[in-house]
């Protein structure tokens, strides 16, 4: 994907990219190592049709599912969102009539993020990371989700959008998981069950918890499955309390002064 940005936008190609904002008419703004840069081109309503195209491998009626879910997922764990006017048909998506703007988010590893924090801990009573968008969620857990599974921990990624192991190529990841086995494409409601049955998990790590994850947590509660997930809220008191019954860890991180900033290690 960097690739391709730098063919439309030369600014970008020098930029170790965290996050690029693009919106017909109007200068491509990124963000790198903490900076934000105003780039000197103007993103075209062809630049992002030719961007969208190539993140769906040049069909966009087959990323439409995936779009319905607020992005697309592309390779190496690079997260595409879409802005604009879209068509219902029947209650679901069916095209996307005009694409206003674009947000292209780049996944990064960093290992040891999350060494602060004690496995057996984690392991005891599960953990589940919060922050607003944006707030570094997704790298903290993949780095829990690697020790864990170093540990000698066997453990199971639900990684429904590819976001965790940044996608496979030959069954082999992007991102360094430790070894964990990934269970990705499909719901995580969906797989769930077989997971537990199939592959004897002890620690199951997924990324988003949404409230029709409520269900799937209490069932891998009553199956002695340790959950470590993250959601997205500003602070611990958001978290409703049907969620928040099945962890004794919950880490609060900020995008302030930087994305994945500490606030807050609550032990229930």
């Amino acid at each position: 994907m960097k690739s391709r940005l730098a063919s439309l936008y030369p600014s970008l190609s020098r930029l170790l990219l965290q996050e690029v904002r693009l919106v017909v008419g109007q200068h491509p703004v990124a963000l790198a190592s903490d900076r934000r840069i105003v780039c000197p081109e103007i993103s075209s309503a062809e630049h992002l049709k030719s961007l969208v195209k190539y993140a769906c491998d040049g069909s966009v009626y087959t990323a439409l599912d995936k779009m319905a879910a607020g992005f697309i997922p592309c390779e190496n764990g690079v997260r595409m969102g879409l802005a604009g006017e879209f068509v219902v048909k029947d209650g679901k998506l069916y095209s996307v009539r005009q694409i206003g703007a674009l947000v292209i988010r780049f996944a990064h590893e960093i290992k040891g993020c999350s060494d602060g924090l004690p496995l057996a801990k984690v392991l005891q009573s599960g953990l589940l990371v919060v922050s607003p968008p944006g707030g570094g969620k997704t790298t903290f857990l993949r780095d829990v989700a690697r020790r864990i599974a170093l540990s000698g921990v066997n453990v199971v990624v639900l990684d429904e959008r590819g976001e965790l192991s940044g996608g496979s190529t030959g069954g082999r990841y992007s991102m360094d998981l430790g070894g964990g086995m990934v269970v990705g494409g499909a719901p995580k409601r969906l797989v769930c069950e077989g997971v537990v049955r199939a592959l004897n998990p002890k620690v199951v790590v997924t990324d988003e918890l949404a409230g029709e994850d409520v269900p799937m947590l209490a069932d891998l509660s009553r199956s002695g499955v340790v959950v470590v997930a993250s959601m997205h809220a500003r602070w611990r008191k958001a978290i409703p309390q049907d969620v928040l019954r099945h962890f004794g860890v919950v880490v609060t991180l900020s995008d302030v002064p930087k994305a994945g900033s500490v606030v807050e290690v609550w032990y229930g």
